[in-house]
This record gives C-alpha cells, sequence and structure tokens, in this order.
C-alpha cells in the first residue's frame, strides 16, 4: 500500500466497496478489519496534520450519501432504500442518520388489469446524535 498513491488507494476503496452494502455485519465487519483499515491507516498517516481537530470540524458539515456502511441500525429492518440512506452534519454540533424503508417494495399487487408496486409503505427513520472533538482533540461522537 505505501507504494501507491494517494488517489490510486482512495480509488481503490470506492471499488472494493461496490455492491458490498448486503454484506451482513460480521462479514462487514471482517472486510474492514482486512482490507480497509490498512488503506485507512496509510491515508492517515499521510494526512497526518498538528491542526485540532477542531479545524477540521467544519469539513464535515453538509449532506453525505454513504457509499458504504458498517452503521448496524441501517440494516436492522428488512427493505432499505440504500441510496435514499444519507448522513446530514449540521453546524450546530448534532448529525442525523436518515434512512429510508420500503417494506413491500419488491412485491406486486395486481391492480386495474395492471401490477402496482407496493412502495406506498415507506417508512423514515433518523437517528440524531451529537459530535464534536472533546479535550483531547480527538472526534467525540455520541
Amino acid at each position: 500500500i505505501s507504494s501507491k498513491p494517494t488517489r490510486q488507494i482512495k480509488q481503490e476503496m470506492i471499488q472494493l466497496v461496490q455492491n458490498r452494502n448486503a454484506d451482513k455485519q460480521g462479514e462487514k465487519a471482517k472486510f474492514y478489519q482486512s482490507t480497509l483499515q490498512p488503506m485507512i491507516e496509510e491515508l492517515k498517516r499521510r494526512n497526518k496534520s498538528d491542526r485540532p481537530k477542531s479545524d477540521e470540524y467544519h469539513l464535515v458539515q453538509g449532506t453525505w450519501t454513504p457509499i458504504w456502511s458498517n452503521i448496524p441500525f441501517q440494516d436492522s429492518l428488512p427493505g432499505r432504500i440504500r441510496e435514499e440512506s444519507y448522513q446530514i452534519f449540521k453546524n450546530n454540533g448534532y448529525y442525523a442518520n436518515i434512512a429510508r424503508y420500503a417494506f413491500g417494495r419488491k412485491i406486486k399487487i395486481p391492480l386495474l388489469g395492471g401490477l402496482l408496486a407496493a412502495s406506498f409503505l415507506a417508512l423514515d427513520i433518523m437517528i440524531v446524535q451529537k459530535y464534536g472533538v472533546d479535550d483531547n482533540g480527538k472526534w467525540d461522537i455520541q
């Protein structure tokens, strides 16, 4: 890994996580530890900064669409629409994990001689958490 350019490591990470969101939590944990963690550690080593994390606080603010997640709550219910899952970081120290579920979206219902997807059975789940930088200069998520 150490001989690869940074851009290449990032692109490889993106390719490696493609189509892996449906993996079970245990598989995701093993994949993270064996494959992603060494790449992340190398990127952290290359981008080491003496700046306090509080200086980077503004960089995380905004809406993020995860390309891979090992957040267990998102997959605890069946039917999550992955392309409609987000993280929203506000400048008030709070962020939300939002996931949309359509439990019956794969079920077809005959109606008026055609088929109607039962996608109207949907639920949005949002978990709000507090984030910031602790007294030791490390990210603190509660």
